[in-house]
């Protein structure tokens, strides 16, 4: 039984979806820690949302290179989507701010 475009498709995208979750589930957890540093949460927090990102440019056929720099996808998205309204706040037309967050804590 061959399988359609769509359902291989869809399959990029769960698996993209699976990962991003695990990820979340991670620092939600680590957030019940009583800790002195989150950056364990923060990074799992970022990379779900990195995940959470790529499953969306899979689902709409948006090639993306592999890479941990979040803001290149989040420009691909861009490029290939309506601008923003002008009635969204600004946050809504760039990145999260916990992609700053994570790219300044890998250059360290």
């Amino acid at each position: 039984m061959s399988r359609t475009r769509e359902q291989v498709i869809w399959d990029f995208v769960q698996n993209w979806l699976r990962k991003a979750e695990t990820d979340l589930r991670a620092a939600e957890h680590l957030l019940t820690i009583d800790q002195e540093d989150y950056f364990p949460a923060a990074f799992h927090a970022q990379q779900a949302a990195e995940k959470f990102l790529k499953g969306f440019l899979s689902r709409h056929q948006i090639p993306f290179p592999k890479t941990h720099d979040i803001g290149r996808p989040w420009s691909w998205l861009r490029s290939r989507t309506p601008p923003c309204e002008k009635s969204w706040p600004r946050p809504r037309c760039s990145p999260p701010l916990v992609w700053s967050f994570a790219i300044r804590a890998r250059k360290l």
